[in-house]
């Protein structure tokens, strides 16, 4: 059994930061009661606002992947290597959620998607689907979960070759959660720029029922 979730832009659930220092869209989590501050979740979905520099929120056990919604570029600066990541548009970053890790913003605000998981519950993959032409596109992915959020462009998707299909506007999300061991998914850009947030959620070999 396969089920698609659309959830629009508007329906995000606006909640402070861990660190108290912003607010973040939670777009879905799981399990769905979970409580971030109490780090009770093996998984979510966010976005940000970040509007002025400072420290990321502390996760520790967890991993977490980052990308670039809007703004120009942001800086990120781990401060025990004293290494920095630039983030660009369709890039994505991975670190650790104990990480010490400051925000520089050169060009000003930004927002970001974050996808952040509990170490050793799933095994995930993070990518940036871009399509340069209005061209139908199926790809196959090996998740129990999908999680699809629209960066740049609109998009119609569809579900193992299911007549409905769900028109992604920008910045929406479309969650989908499968019984089967792999999933079809269509995508018919709207556009010949359009850029998808795609995170395919695979339970890991000892966790598998």
């Amino acid at each position: 059994m396969t089920q698609a979730r659309h959830i629009k832009r508007m329906h995000y659930k606006k909640v402070p930061w861990k660190n108290g220092g912003g607010t973040t869209n939670e777009i879905t989590i799981e399990p769905s009661h979970s409580l971030v501050n109490e780090l009770t979740f093996d998984w979510r979905l966010s976005s940000a606002p970040i509007t002025e520099e400072g420290a990321f929120s502390k996760f520790p056990d967890f991993e977490r992947h980052l990308a670039l919604v809007e703004g120009g570029v942001l800086h990120v600066i781990f401060q025990d290597s004293k290494k920095v990541e630039i983030l660009r548009d369709d890039l994505v970053i991975h670190f650790r959620g104990e990480d010490e890790i400051y925000s520089k913003l050169p060009e000003g605000p930004v927002t970001d998607i974050n996808f952040i998981y509990r170490r050793g519950t799933i095994s995930p993959s993070v990518q940036i689907l871009k399509f340069d032409s209005e061209k139908e596109r199926a790809i196959l992915f090996e998740g129990r979960s999908v999680l699809i959020f629209a960066l740049r462009g609109e998009v119609d998707v569809s579900i193992n070759l299911a007549e409905e299909r769900h028109s992604l506007e920008v910045q929406d999300t479309l969650r989908v959660d499968t019984e089967d061991k792999n999933c079809l998914i269509l995508f018919q850009p709207k556009s010949k720029d359009c850029a998808l947030f795609a995170v395919e959620i695979r339970p890991l070999l000892s966790t598998q029922k």
